[in-house]
């Protein structure tokens, strides 16, 4: 059985550009284009304004792109500074208001005393 891709999603209007498509509608654009000899693909929104995405080499790269963008928007936004740990040596992640999170073992320790 093969897997399901993007490229799946998509359709050919006019020769050359590509809509991707869910129920809701198309959700992005993937153009064929050629710079300087060398032919690619240019990933962008739907939605007017279109919102550039990327280039990439091949169409169903192009179509795989487009997709994890759309896909993201669907999904929370968290700030970098609070998923990810803080590689200063202290162990304990920073957020982005500078507050230092503890340490499972100093976590542990709170929740012991606690008790």
């Amino acid at each position: 059985m093969t897997a399901w891709h993007p490229v799946l999603a998509a359709h050919e209007q006019t020769p050359g550009v590509w809509f991707l498509t869910a129920q809701t509608g198309a959700y992005a654009a993937v153009r064929l284009i050629e710079i300087a000899g060398d032919r690619g693909y240019r990933a962008t929104t739907y939605a007017q304004p279109r919102r550039f995405i990327g280039y990439r080499r091949t169409l169903r790269s192009g179509c795989e792109l487009a997709h994890q963008n759309w896909i993201k928007q669907h999904g929370p936004h968290p700030d970098p500074a609070t998923i990810y740990p803080n590689l200063n040596g202290d162990r304990g992640a920073v957020l982005a208001s500078g507050a230092s999170l503890t340490t499972w073992e100093e976590s542990a320790s709170s929740l012991e005393e606690r008790r």
